[in-house]
């Protein structure tokens, strides 16, 4: 069936929209795509502050548009290119002032920052006018992986005077392609999230002021049980009825016929994937399943001199880890991709009693390594699921 509109024809169920003046610019090539404003518009949870994160396969370059209402000319612009990105500002009379700009690395093993349509990625813009800040990252959403910053000069004493204080909407433009999903934060990514707890006792001034340690307070409600369960100092794997539980834990690592050393052998052998001997470790269930986890909710993990995990997460998941004995070291990753750069990741040391955290926000890929060369490594993970 047809319908007849100004003497053309069209499908009914495909109705002619009489383009605007901007559309028609585009057409004729003196707007670029990625600056046509889609109608779909987000909202900030506080104005002012917050994340924006798309998660998407780009179909080309696109735009993220902070806004202070859905119908204002002034904003803050993430573009995202084929070979670079940019923080703009667009002035009320529609002047774009680029603040910042990244180019795509030379490096190929680089991690690139501009857009990607050959993989899906999350694509994230913080704004913070406490701070008079402006960050692009790539990936989860935490400071750590920031592409490009911008501060603010010529401020006024008052943040709540800066004209990014009313900005409350989000809007996007360009090739942003089948979005898997997005999400609106409260707090911006001014600052790295630290993987370190700070226990209660223990927390200290500066640690809170360098951002050192995460307070368990501040932690997700879910992560404050599981470090409850097993971050105690009296959680130990030596104990006074077996004071020498990890030298015989290690001795029966490296000693041919022992239990440990075995089943090493055999997980190797019947891994399909891993090729190389020291990607690696035993897991050992504790207790039982109390239906608020896949399993067991409770494992400990033995990690032989020199050998790893391989990249994983942890399926939206929330856990601790906590260092039983020797020191572990954890590299936490922008995102679980085989496409995303080993070099797109930071890595921290945990000696005996440290603990870090994940959540479906934070750290959920990660590669821990026993990097000594002198004893084992024990830790232990309790999870739940999201």
């Amino acid at each position: 069936m047809t319908t007849s509109l100004n003497g053309h024809h069209a499908r009914a169920n495909h109705p002619v929209l009489f383009p605007s003046r901007k559309h028609a610019l585009m057409r004729a090539g003196a707007v670029p795509q990625e600056q046509i404003e889609l109608d779909t518009t987000y909202g900030l949870p506080i104005s002012g502050q917050g994340v924006f994160a798309i998660t998407t396969q780009a179909s080309g370059p696109f735009r993220i548009y902070l806004t202070l209402n859905k119908f204002s000319f002034e904003a803050v612009i993430l573009d995202i290119g084929r070979h670079a990105v940019k923080l703009i500002r667009r002035h009320a009379n529609r002047h774009e002032e680029v603040l910042a700009e990244r180019a795509n690395p030379v490096n190929p093993e680089e991690a690139r920052v501009a857009v990607e349509t050959d993989a899906v990625r999350t694509y994230w813009l913080s704004l913070d006018t406490q701070n008079f800040t402006l960050v692009y990252g790539k990936g989860y959403v935490t400071n750590q992986f920031k592409m490009l910053e911008y501060r603010f000069t010529d401020v006024p004493t008052n943040p709540q005077d800066f004209w990014t204080s009313e900005i409350s909407k989000v809007k996007l433009s360009g090739g942003v392609g089948a979005v898997s999903s997005h999400q609106t934060l409260r707090y911006p990514a001014t600052y790295p999230t630290p993987p370190v707890i700070a226990p209660f006792a223990t927390v200290t001034m500066d640690q809170v002021a360098k951002d050192e340690g995460i307070a368990i307070t501040q932690m997700p409600p879910e992560s404050q049980v599981l470090y409850g369960t097993v971050g105690g100092p009296a959680f130990q794997l030596d104990t006074p009825d077996f004071p020498d539980f990890a030298e015989a834990i290690n001795y029966s690592i490296v000693t041919p016929g022992c239990i440990c050393y075995e089943k090493l052998a055999e997980k190797f052998a019947d891994s399909p994937f891993s090729k190389d001997p020291h990607e690696n470790y035993l897991r050992v269930t504790l207790g039982h399943s109390y239906g608020d986890s896949p399993g067991i909710p409770y494992v400990l993990e033995l990690w032989p001199m020199g050998n790893f995990s391989p990249i994983h997460n942890h399926s939206d998941a929330y856990a601790v880890i906590k260092v039983l004995h020797g020191t572990i070291w954890v590299q936490v990753f922008a995102e679980f991709s085989t496409s995303w750069p080993d070099a797109a990741n930071v890595e921290y040391e945990f000696p005996a009693d440290g603990v870090t955290w994940l959540s479906p926000q934070c750290f959920q890929t990660h590669r821990l390594k026993n990097r000594g060369d002198k004893t084992m490594t024990a830790t232990i993970q309790p999870g739940f699921p999201r």
